[in-house]
């Protein structure tokens, strides 16, 4: 039997929300103009008495320090200021999610627990439908309020986990959100071959509030064991390229070089999300709480890259010696499944009319980012009719080949 090593996977995800102008904010930490509250401008549904009766279906205790937290809480909407009030809700999220899963203080009971939070989210003004939280309090579910730089990771295995470049703060603007995410099956959104279990071993996470920036991008994906060394990390329609990740445990380190690194999408991702009315309309229209867009679902499938398909999408055109061709160059890489592939090594091979191949000035390489290689300087030297073969490498092997169109370079008028 093959031994199986150690892989390291991860996705870096910086995500623009649907209102975003530009991916180079800075990010800030707006001020918010302190307000008094009462109970009568509570969010509606807001009802702490029903919280605490919800609360002893999920806790084990009838003393659990939870029930010090609703009672400050509560306590304080007549006479504390809006941010206080959030951040003692938020609060009890992060208590929740310090315990979820530890069975000697909450009990099995995920659906009680997902009253629970809901109950809490009301009153933060978020109304949710039942079940949203039932998964992220079950087995290796992920539900935090994230603090500092700390990474944030699954209870169990395989171990999913997020962390910032920067700290939270700093990539959201906000001084607290939860984020929470479950297990999911890769039929949800892949075609590829599962390298974890396929009804469990990929992932899908949320925000609340949904739809954050985070600007530093946050870097996520998973640690697993699995047995091919062509596992590459997928996120929704794209298969990513490698980056660096600290969260996994010993064993993981993206230093060894027999493991096969990590994975990224933040150079994507600020085109991906770029503000578009349609787009924006499906983003809004997905379920309350908000799907963490770039990195959201994820998991490790099983590329075979002798079968990897490269294809011209931009044909060079027309044009003069000594002079860039006009549109660039961009050259496709996907897998067999259609899914378009980071991390391929491009290379352009040019040949004159008899089928000889020419030098030429300019890019001749590039790498796939969103599964396209973009060709921005490419120029001959001479006059004449020429094509380009386009060939690409990944895990060492190479890929399928495509032959560009006739093109004509002419020489200076």
């Amino acid at each position: 039997m093959q031994a199986r090593s150690m892989k390291y996977f991860m996705a870096a995800c910086g995500v623009v929300a649907v209102m975003a102008c530009a991916d180079d904010r800075q990010a800030s930490n707006p001020t918010m103009p302190i307000t008094r509250l009462s109970a009568v401008v509570l969010p509606t549904g807001c009802d702490f008495t029903v919280m605490k009766q919800d609360a002893k279906g999920y806790f084990r205790s009838g003393n659990d320090p939870v029930y010090t937290l609703i009672q400050n809480w509560s306590g304080s909407n007549r006479t504390k200021p809006d941010t206080t009030f959030k951040r003692q809700g938020f609060d009890v999220l992060a208590y929740v999610g310090q315990v979820a899963g530890n069975s000697a203080v909450v009990t099995a009971d995920t659906v009680a627990g997902d009253t629970f939070v809901r109950d809490v989210a009301t009153c933060l003004g978020f109304v949710m439908p039942a079940g949203t939280f039932t998964g992220a309090l079950g087995g290796n579910g992920m539900f935090a309020v994230p603090v500092a730089s700390d990474a944030v990771t699954s209870r169990g295995t395989p171990l999913y986990g997020v962390e910032p470049t920067a700290t939270w703060v700093a990539s959201t603007g906000q001084a607290r959100f939860l984020l929470y995410g479950a297990p999911t099956s890769y039929n949800s959104f892949s075609n590829e071959q599962a390298a974890l279990d396929s009804a469990t071993g990929a992932y899908d996470l949320n925000t609340l509030p949904a739809h954050l920036t985070f600007s530093p991008p946050i870097h996520g994906g998973t640690c697993a064991d699995v047995t091919s060394g062509n596992t590459v990390l997928q996120h929704e329609q794209e298969i990513l390229a490698p980056v660096g990740l600290t969260f996994c445990p010993t064993g993981f380190s993206s230093s060894r070089g027999s493991e096969r690194g990590v994975f990224a999408l933040a150079r994507r991702l600020s085109e991906w999300l770029a503000p578009r009315p349609a787009y924006a309309t499906t983003l809004v229209l997905k379920t309350p709480g908000g799907s963490l867009g770039g990195l959201s679902p994820i998991g490790p499938v099983v590329v075979n890259g002798a079968t990897v398909k490269i294809a011209f999408v931009v044909e060079p055109s027309n044009g003069t010696i000594n002079k860039d061709i006009k549109p660039p160059i961009v050259v496709s890489a996907k897998t067999a499944n259609d899914t378009p592939l980071d991390g391929v090594s491009i290379k352009l091979t040019v040949y004159n009319n008899q089928g000889t191949p020419v030098k030429f000035s300019g890019d001749s390489t590039a790498t796939t980012a969103g599964g396209l290689a973009t060709f921005d300087h490419f120029q001959t030297t001479k006059a004449g009719g020429y094509t380009i073969v386009a060939t690409g490498s990944i895990f060492n092997t190479t890929t399928k080949a495509d032959t560009s169109t006739l093109f004509n370079v002419q020489g200076k008028k």
